[in-house]
């Protein structure tokens, strides 16, 4: 995803993007996903994929919990002719199994989460949740037949409320909430359908009926929380992005810096503060229209002319900043040759434009351990640089270092 939009053309630039993995390949099970994240972007498919994640997580402790509470209440209510143990055993090693699994997932409510560890973990409990309901289906089948007429629809109904407290605990990954359903819910209702008995019959079509409305209810809730996450990280992108030349603005240079100091193993980088000279009297000449299109096409030069590690931001009137990856004299020299761009003319609706720049540079972390001192030694060099060009009397690229 770009920082810039339709109007603002331009190459990829980190500052106001959300800071989220790329989506990559994944194996039969992601299949699921693409065609409910058809026409979203990388960024958004992952911040889609973590929300689902760490809904699901929430709801985990809870779903195992009441899948064990099911479980004891069909092995109390069978009534079929075969032994005790087989009565109880399955159920025994379900709740066993839940109990051990909820205990899990409360220990993981506050690890960090990214987009692959979200896709891993909703694999596994896609494939968890087959492995209960398998032996339960199969348990319930044989129950069904096994059990008086009168009562045979208690153990598959117990089955199947199970089922839909887990798709619900589940919605929120659709793939996962279908699991139950068509693993477990389906197949007893197809069961209580042909079975031949009328009451039993009649809880099925009953079942079937609520399986599909639960199904598009799912579909609906998700297509609404995707809409939801889409919308967020567009207003954040915004919040990030300047309006008028499409570049990240102070708010994401200062995060941006924020996260690099705060880095252990930051490397060296340099920040460049630039201050055009002589863009008032093209306002005050011009108009502010001429004034807005003068400033995008700084910024368009600004970016053609900025290479790989060199990021360009927008502080607002006119003020520009770069943020260089290196150490030594590279960055400086690279920032010069970015500055030196703007000394060639610019020519907006048939007029030749001419401005000036000064600028001011600061090292990380020889003139700075934090945003805020980095910032500040880069202004301080900027004021120097402006008050050099204002006694030498002519416009100038200065380069100057903070002491």
């Amino acid at each position: 995803m770009t920082t810039r939009g339709a109007d603002h053309p331009g190459r990829a630039n980190p500052l106001a993007t959300i800071k989220l993995p790329m989506a990559k390949p994944g194996s039969l099970l992601d299949g699921h996903s693409q065609w409910r994240l058809r026409g979203l972007t990388d960024l958004q498919r992952d911040a889609v994929m973590i929300e689902e994640y760490v809904r699901v997580r929430r709801q985990m402790p809870v779903l195992y919990l009441a899948v064990a509470l099911v479980a004891v209440a069909t092995m109390i209510s069978a009534q079929g002719d075969f032994s005790r143990f087989y009565q109880q055993a399955v159920q025994a090693l379900v709740i066993t199994f839940c109990l051990v699994r909820s205990a899990q997932w409360y220990r993981k409510r506050s690890e960090p989460v990214t987009a692959d560890l979200a896709r891993s973990r909703c694999r596994t409990t896609i494939c968890l949740t087959i492995i209960v309901v398998v032996p339960l289906l199969g348990w319930s089948i044989d129950a069904f037949y096994q059990t008086h007429p009168i009562a045979r629809a208690i153990v598959p109904m117990f089955l199947t409320l199970g089922c839909f407290g887990a798709s619900n605990c589940l919605a929120s990954h659709p793939p996962a909430a279908f699991t139950p359903l068509i693993v477990g819910a389906l197949p007893l209702s197809i069961l209580l359908l042909v079975s031949g008995e009328t009451h039993a019959m009649g809880v099925g079509l009953a079942i079937i009926t609520v399986l599909i409305l639960k199904l598009r209810l799912i579909l609906a809730g998700h297509a609404e929380m995707v809409s939801a996450i889409c919308l967020r990280m567009e207003l954040e992108t915004q919040a990030r992005t300047d309006s008028l030349t499409g570049l990240p603005n102070r708010r994401a240079l200062n995060e941006h810096l924020s996260s690099k100091t705060e880095e252990s193993a930051s490397h060296a980088f340099m920040l460049a503060l630039i201050d055009l000279d002589g863009f008032k009297p093209v306002n005050d000449r011009h108009g502010h229209q001429m004034g807005d299109r003068l400033l995008q096409s700084i910024a368009l030069r600004l970016e053609r002319a900025a290479g790989d590690g060199i990021h360009v931001a927008r502080l607002g009137g006119d003020e520009f900043a770069l943020l260089i990856e290196g150490q030594g004299d590279a960055p400086a020299l690279a920032a010069e040759d970015v500055l030196r761009s703007l000394v060639l003319p610019f020519v907006i609706e048939g007029q030749r434009i001419t401005i000036g720049a000064s600028m001011g540079l600061a090292c990380y972390p020889d003139h700075g351990e934090t945003a805020n001192e980095l910032v500040a030694a880069a202004d301080r060099a900027l004021y120097q640089a402006k008050a050099m060009e204002a006694e030498a009397d002519r416009p100038s690229v200065y380069r100057s270092r903070v002491a």
